[in-house]
């Protein structure tokens, strides 16, 4: 008889076998959990919602008490649309092991058209696509503190260099842009 730890205590093959059981059937009792989050219309109030909550409480930046920008939480977007996909991928698996007679992917398609398409009222698709605005909005803004503004609007800083007027910003900017093409002409022009 085989004799395992567990705990300090030493127990018998047949209760790490019960034991290991009871932990398979808590493994796919938190599957389906999360996969059920997943899997219900958005009507109504949208925050009464589990999954929105959430996300909507993980947007909080404790430390300003304000919403985090977009560059930061697109991240966490991201997170949360992948673990979500892989949460359904193995409900597939799990779900074609329990029912030989389905394949995995007849399951998945079946889950996919239900809720994890863009278009349909379900978390995923409400996060998918609040990740793509984030997204915009994260590629179409500076950071905060790169750029400032003087007061009167007729001078600007920048990074590191400070107080430029119109006409020195303006000759900043060309003298970048020129920079970048003589880079771009040394990379990509083919020389005699």
């Amino acid at each position: 008889m085989a004799q395992r730890s567990l705990c300090g205590e030493t127990i018998g093959a047949e209760a790490t076998s019960a034991m290991e059981q009871l932990c398979d059937d808590l493994d796919i009792d938190c599957l389906e959990l999360c996969v059920s989050l997943l899997d219900h219309d958005l009507k109504g109030d949208l925050f009464e919602s589990a999954v929105v909550g959430f996300l909507a409480a993980i947007a909080v930046d404790p430390i300003k008490g304000i919403l985090k920008e977009a560059y930061h939480f697109t991240p966490t977007l991201s997170g949360f649309i992948k673990i979500a996909q892989m949460l359904v991928i193995q409900k597939a698996v799990v779900g074609a092991r329990d029912v030989p007679s389905i394949q995995p992917a007849d399951l998945l398609d079946e889950m996919r058209l239900r809720f994890l398409i863009n278009g349909v009222r379900s978390p995923f698709s409400w996060a998918s696509q609040l990740r793509v605005y984030g997204k915009k909005v994260r590629d179409s803004t500076t950071c905060l503190g790169y750029i400032s503004w003087s007061d009167d609007g007729l001078s600007v800083s920048y990074k590191g260099v400070r107080h430029l007027d119109i006409s020195v910003l303006r000759d900043f900017v060309r003298d970048q842009l020129e920079k970048a093409q003589a880079q771009l002409e040394k990379l990509l022009l083919l020389h005699p």
